[in-house]
């Protein structure tokens, strides 16, 4: 199998640090450029990481050749299927996408940034833990934010509490930003725990740091997930005895919200992330994602085959659910399902090919982690990395829009960790 030249590994190091450096800021990116300028540059990131692929002599490995076919297949479907957003003319939101998967596909056949990866995750996504601080202390600075967006961003109680976004223009989006970078340090832990090694205190202190941020956005499904996505790789990296590994898990999680229950007596943002779980099914905001499942079960009992077309759904919210009274900012929605929206968009066709890829992915980089366990310690903490965010992510699936939303960029970037080092270990 041919390979790649160093420098040609920093050229891909460089567009995947610019798609993600503009994953986490594009709230603030598009307020200071045009679509156009975005698209651009976008593309020239892109071309920086394909260009040193296409002219070397390496080779698509072996392995990774259905599941490749199987992105290519999805993305013809979603363009060329009645694709409702380039209808309507909004092309990025598609681009988006493509830009994504492509970079799955270059990013995978570097040497040295995979093993670098997780260091990059969890410093990018820290500037959000650390604003999120710096807006609780500091709250009469949150109008700096309210000035660059032209409002509050959404979950701020209209900007009284602009730590829950902290420089994201949505709360939600920051819980993402914060949950990778969790789970990026989660994977120090991790690596400890399994091979009885002390963790180093300052990855215990950020571990800590980023934990507690997560709770003052209260975004129930990021830190529920969260959890969960940390509790299901220990199992797999710790596949024997699994019985007495659960219970003490299962005690340690009643431990840990014990803690949070006593606290939110004392602290108002803990206190609100239990009672928005406690609300979880009457309060408004589930009712409304209710709602838009049935719709969207409905519009692909209607087009069950190939679907209404990519982007659809949001124009369909549009016209049957959006009511005068709700922000413009919340006309076109996504259905906060991926499951249900890929299903409806794009029929069991697309649906068939979006599940394949995720379980592909996923599988990969568990054989992986399993193949690699007394390997290099960096090669190990990276695919518990890579398998930690592609667990959350097809969790956050239940309730989210991650492959509508810029979530989809650190999805690529998981998968194409785990792929990498299982490429460069020869998996």
């Amino acid at each position: 199998m041919g390979s790649l030249s160093l420098n040609s590994d920093k050229c891909i190091r460089l567009s995947v640090c610019l798609l993600i450096f503009y994953a986490n800021f594009y709230a603030i990116i598009i307020k200071m450029m045009s679509a156009r300028s975005i698209e651009i540059i976008l593309a020239i990131s892109l071309i920086i990481g394909l260009i040193p692929f296409l002219y070397s002599k390496a080779r698509v490995y072996y392995k990774h050749k259905t599941l490749i076919l199987f992105w290519v297949l999805f993305i013809a479907e979603a363009l060329f299927n009645r694709n409702q957003d380039y209808k309507h003319g909004n092309n990025y939101l598609f681009l988006r996408v493509i830009f994504a998967l492509s970079m799955v596909l270059f990013s995978q056949y570097g040497y040295l940034w995979p093993k670098k990866s997780i260091n990059f995750l969890y410093k990018t996504e820290f500037v959000h833990v650390l604003a999120t601080y710096f807006f609780l202390f500091i709250p009469v600075l949150y109008k700096i934010m309210i000035n660059i967006y032209g409002r509050a961003a959404i979950g701020t109680n209209n900007g009284a509490m602009g730590y829950r976004a902290g420089i994201s223009d949505h709360y939600s989006q920051n819980g993402t930003y914060i949950s990778f970078a969790f789970l990026a340090l989660a994977s120090f832990w991790l690596y400890s725990v399994t091979n009885k090694k002390k963790l180093q205190s300052h990855y215990l202190f950020l571990l800590g740091a980023t934990f507690i941020s997560l709770i003052l956005t209260t975004k129930r499904a990021h830190f529920l997930f969260c959890i969960l996505a940390i509790l299901i790789v220990y199992f797999i990296v710790n596949p024997g005895k699994t019985s007495g590994k659960l219970f003490k898990l299962f005690l340690a999680f009643v431990f840990l919200m014990g803690i949070l229950y006593v606290l939110s007596f004392v602290f108002e943002p803990i206190n609100n992330l239990l009672i928005r779980f406690s609300t979880v099914g009457e309060d408004s905001q589930s009712l409304s994602r209710i709602r838009m499942w049935k719709l969207a079960w409905g519009l692909f009992k209607g087009h069950p085959l190939i679907g209404i077309g990519w982007g659809g759904f949001k124009y369909e919210y549009a016209a049957k659910l959006y009511q005068s009274w709700q922000p413009a900012t919340q006309k076109f929605l996504n259905a906060h399902n991926t499951y249900v929206q890929v299903l409806c968009e794009t029929g069991i066709i697309g649906f068939f090919i979006y599940i394949y890829i995720a379980f592909n992915a996923l599988m990969t980089t568990i054989k992986g982690v399993r193949a690699c366990r007394d390997r290099d310690e960096s090669v190990v903490i990276v695919l518990y990395m890579s398998l930690l965010c592609q667990v959350f992510v097809l969790l956050y699936n239940l309730t989210g829009n991650t492959l509508y939303d810029h979530t989809v960029f650190f999805y690529a970037f998981s998968v194409a960790t785990g792929l990498a080092v299982c490429r460069l270990e020869k998996v």
